[in-house]
């Protein structure tokens, strides 16, 4: 491809990558980040439960499939 052709495609993509940057999030996306945060913040506090309880012994689950809520 010629060095003009190269240059023109890329000044493109360029534009329409700052375009998409512009661009608000969408909610659903913002919702599933959340929810992905909680999830993450959840699963921590469950694993020093359950790394840090010396009066009994905990199942392990992570090798459990996860249950996801509806």
């Amino acid at each position: 491809m010629p060095p003009q052709a190269v240059d023109a495609v890329g000044r493109r993509l360029k534009a329409s990558y700052d375009r998409m940057l512009r661009e608000p999030i969408p909610d659903k996306l913002i919702q599933l980040l959340e929810n992905l945060e909680r999830s993450q913040a959840n699963k921590t506090h469950s694993d020093d439960e359950l790394t840090h309880s010396d009066d009994e012994l905990q199942p392990d689950t992570h090798d459990r499939p996860v249950q996801r809520e509806e």
